[in-house]
């Protein structure tokens, strides 16, 4: 794990877990201020999404089938410069350091038991999304 005082390229301040290239597209993994790991991905100059807000993003649209992502990791939180990212602290999405690794029910464990493996995954998904919606034009 990297330590940086500083923001690293994509914005986010804290510890680099992962990082590498997928399908020629950067992606990052960083340890969260509140617990776990979120996924950084950087979109290529002039690629269609440049000028979009992370809101304006639907992965559903660049996709044939369904995204295949795991908890709410479809849902991009952040974008930063050409830096979009998720986060993995949605509602049942759980970490092995929560406090509360249970349903506030008692009854079940959480629909997502992310890892910071699992983020990585995600963060290459998005890097074939990425990928994709550039091809389509």
């Amino acid at each position: 794990m990297t330590h940086i005082r500083e923001a690293c390229a994509c914005g986010i301040y804290g510890s680099i877990v992962a990082a590498g290239f997928h399908r020629g597209i950067e992606w990052h993994t960083h340890k969260s201020h509140l617990y776990g790991v979120n996924g950084y991905m950087q979109i290529p100059e002039g690629h269609p999404w440049s000028d979009l807000s992370y809101q304006e993003i639907d992965a559903e649209k660049w996709v044939k089938d369904e995204p295949e992502f795991d908890g709410g990791a479809w849902e991009l939180t952040f974008k930063n410069g050409a830096w979009i990212g998720f986060d993995t602290q949605h509602a049942w999405d759980s970490w092995p350091d929560m406090s509360f690794p249970w349903r506030p029910d008692g009854t079940e464990p959480y629909d997502t038991q992310w890892t910071p493996e699992l983020v990585a995954v995600n963060a290459r998904r998005w890097c074939d999304l990425i990928a994709e919606a550039g091809d389509a034009l």
